[in-house]
């Protein structure tokens, strides 16, 4: 079964609610960051994942307060945690937004497609049993200036643990104005679906063809490319 848990800030009170009315959550399911201090939101979001949870959980999503869930999203990440138990899911995601993914995704014979080279820290899916040795890991490598999805995604790697997406993409973000750093531009993606269909009981797990600016630069060690794809968002020119 998956505990779902929203990360949310008083700023996004509605949004946050609106969430949570759509999922039929509680205010409980809801973590506020109540600290008065604005910046990193590491620390809440860490919490978040660290609350305690009901006997028979074996997942765990944590949403932020700014997205959209497609129609059936409980029965549909139910049927992910079954069709794949052991495996991570970067629920939202842009990296298949190119034109250049068209013919993969038209011969798609199932939703799950690995994605292990970026992770957006909204919508996330986790087995429960490894959350909180995966925050020690972070804690520990990167400290409390982490960035969560690099810090998660680092540990899944550490672990070889499996990171998925799919298509259709079942979340969308919709906070078009970032609370965190308010020079993002819009991060929405052309492949969610509010009514998606897929074979989500399928166990293939389908592999992308990577375009080699994702692709990690091989300079005596794999290089992590989180603050990279960051800054292309920001607009920074990377090859200077």
């Amino acid at each position: 079964m998956v505990d779902i848990k929203i990360v949310a800030s008083r700023q996004r009170q509605e949004m946050a609610e609106n969430l949570r009315d759509t999922l039929e959550l509680t205010d409980q399911d809801i973590f506020y960051d109540e600290s008065s201090e604005t910046g990193n939101p590491y620390l809440p979001v860490k919490q978040t994942w660290l609350l305690p949870h009901a006997e028979g959980m074996t997942h765990r999503v944590v949403l932020n307060d700014d997205v959209q869930v497609c129609n059936g999203f409980k029965q549909i990440i139910e049927q992910m945690t079954q069709s794949h138990p052991d495996c991570a899911f970067s629920l939202f995601t842009m990296a298949f937004d190119g034109d250049c993914y068209n013919d993969f995704i038209s011969g798609l014979d199932s939703p799950y497609i690995r994605h292990d080279w970026s992770m957006w820290g909204c919508a996330i899916l986790l087995p429960i049993g490894i959350v909180e040795e995966c925050f020690n890991y972070i804690d520990a490598v990167f400290g409390e200036d982490a960035l969560e999805s690099h810090g998660i995604l680092s540990f899944l790697k550490h672990k070889q643990i499996p990171v998925l997406s799919t298509i259709p993409v079942t979340v969308q973000h919709i906070g078009d104005d970032s609370l965190y750093d308010p020079s993002l531009p819009v991060r929405r993606t052309t492949r969610f679906e509010e009514n998606p269909t897929a074979d989500w009981t399928s166990t293939k797990i389908e592999n992308p063809p990577v375009l080699e600016w994702f692709k990690p630069r091989q300079i005596g060690k794999v290089e992590d490319r989180t603050d990279w794809i960051l800054n292309i968002l920001r607009g920074v020119n990377v090859d200077e």
